[in-house]
Formats: structure tokens, sequence, C-alpha cells
């Protein structure tokens, strides 16, 4: 969970059930909907519906018009980031270097741009269509300088740019150091003379 104010939403109808001493079940079946639907709805992953929070307040006899302000709240935020993604901008909740590759094919699909128009847009010179097909197949690291190149040629804002290098030196930089680490164990193992040999150099 990522956006603070659905993190205030969630937190706070499950502080409600349990003041209230209501089971994900108990408010459930009073809705109604299945328990795994009401769970996922509090996860904290999407924002439920308005009508599905005003139902589990109304079952734990909470205050509405707070309700409604957290809801609001974010609702609005999840429309802003909406408009920030369609603008260029990286989702505000990436957690992972498979999560930064993920954002990047769907800047593409927002942006309707080919591997192919998105080389011949690229000023820079760096990008190829194999390398970036390679990457977002997760054959290939992604590099910080292809990742501005990308970023660049699908026409985002500058400080959308400046939010991609944010994300790559958070997630891009530490996998790209642990591929290296992998890369000169390997090749150690590689060099290394086996432990039978007992010859000596001459």
């Amino acid at each position: 969970m990522g956006d603070t104010t659905l993190i205030a939403l969630v937190e706070w109808i499950r502080g409600l059930m349990d003041e209230r001493g209501q089971t994900y079940a108990a408010v459930a079946s009073k809705i109604p909907c299945h328990p795994s639907t009401l769970s996922r709805a509090l996860s904290g992953h999407s924002i439920p519906s308005w009508p599905t929070v005003q139902r589990i307040v109304e079952r734990c006899g909470g205050c509405e018009q707070q309700a409604w302000r957290l809801w609001k709240d974010a609702d609005s935020a999840r429309h802003a980031q909406q408009v920030r993604e369609l603008e260029g901008y990286p989702p505000p909740d990436l957690c992972s270097y498979d999560d930064l590759v993920e954002a990047l094919r769907d800047l593409l699909v927002r942006r309707r741009i080919s591997q192919r128009e998105l080389v011949r847009q690229d000023d820079s010179g760096i990008l190829r269509r194999s390398t970036v097909g390679a990457i977002l197949r997760w054959e290939r690291s992604l590099r910080l300088e292809v990742t501005i190149a990308l970023v660049q040629s699908c026409g985002v804002p500058e400080a959308a740019v400046d939010d991609w290098v944010a994300a790559w030196l958070r997630h891009g930089l530490p996998f790209e150091e642990a591929m290296d680490r992998r890369r000169r164990r390997i090749a150690y193992v590689r060099l290394r003379p086996p432990r039978h040999w007992r010859g000596s150099w001459r």
C-alpha cells in the first residue's frame, strides 16, 4: 500500500470493525458479500467502492461523514495518480525490479508506441530493438542510460524522467549490482582450477 490516503481509509475501517468486535464474516453476512470479497476490498491494493464502505460503516455504527471524507481523499489521490501516469510518470508503489520493468511496458502501451518507433525517436542513439525487447522480456538487465533514453523517447515531461531515474536507483541499481556480483562469481568458478588438480605452473 503506497497511497497514504488509501492506508488511512483502510486502517480506519479495520479499526472500526475491531472496536465494534465485528469479524469479516459477520460484516460480510450483513452487507452482503463473501468474506473473501470483503477482505480483498480492505486489502489496501485498491479503493473499495463507496457503497461498500457505506454499508460497512452502517453495520459497525461508525461516522458516515468521516468515512466519506476518508474515501473522498483516497479517491481524489487515485484520480491524481491516474492523471500522472497518463502524463508518463511511474506508479508510486513500485516495489521491485520486476515492477519497474512492468511499469515501462505499461508506459509503451499507454503511449501506443512500438519498439521500432521507440528506437526511431531515440535522439541518444542508445536504444536498439533487440536491447529493448530483451529488457522487456526480462532477458537483459535495465541500465540507467537505457531507462532515460526509453522514457525520453516516449515523450514524457522532464519531471517524469527524473521520477523514472529515482525509480531505477531504488530498484534497477540493486538488481544490476546483484547481477554483476553473480557474473563475477560465475567467472571466478570457471577460471578456478579444479580441486583435484595437483599440477604446477611451468
